[in-house]
């Protein structure tokens, strides 16, 4: 009986879910990552991890945070065409913006993009000490329109 008792108490302790994040602690971590003014849409909690949503101007933000509130994920997405209507940057251009934007980046892989919903761009892989990630470049003006980070 004493046998049973125990291992049914092992397995509640082992399927007793992770204590996740409150919705307002998410959000107090995640505003550290998107730029101020930038407007909490909400926060999804699930399998331990928030996804905690911003917007600001033409971008939406998402930062995937841990149970532990260590943040994963940096997500910078454009709502409208991330691209430009021609290629005026070149590739040294784009990878300098990126170098700029992510300090201590070393630029793994870059690509260029032309499509009908995003236009023309540069696709630019880089990694950091910290983290490693992707940005979009508008190949027009140079503004970087999205970027994911993953931290390590």
């Amino acid at each position: 009986m004493k046998k049973i008792f125990s291992i049914l108490t092992a397995a509640v302790l082992f399927m007793t879910p992770v204590s996740a994040l409150t919705d307002t602690e998410a959000k107090e971590i995640a505003e550290k990552y998107v730029p101020a003014g930038s407007t909490y849409v909400e926060t999804e909690t699930e399998h331990g991890k928030s996804e905690v949503g911003f917007v600001k101007g033409n971008y939406e933000y998402e930062v995937t945070i841990s149970s532990k509130g260590k943040v994963l994920e940096v997500e910078k997405d454009c709502i409208k065409k991330a691209g430009g209507k021609s290629f005026v940057l070149t590739k040294a251009e784009a990878k300098a913006k990126v170098k700029k934007a992510f300090k201590g980046a070393k630029i793994t892989d870059i690509e260029k993009k032309k499509t009908k919903k995003d236009g023309c761009y540069y696709e630019i892989e880089f990694k950091t000490p910290a983290y490693r990630g992707e940005a979009k470049v508008n190949a027009e003006t140079g503004k970087i329109t999205e970027y994911e980070k993953e931290y390590n």
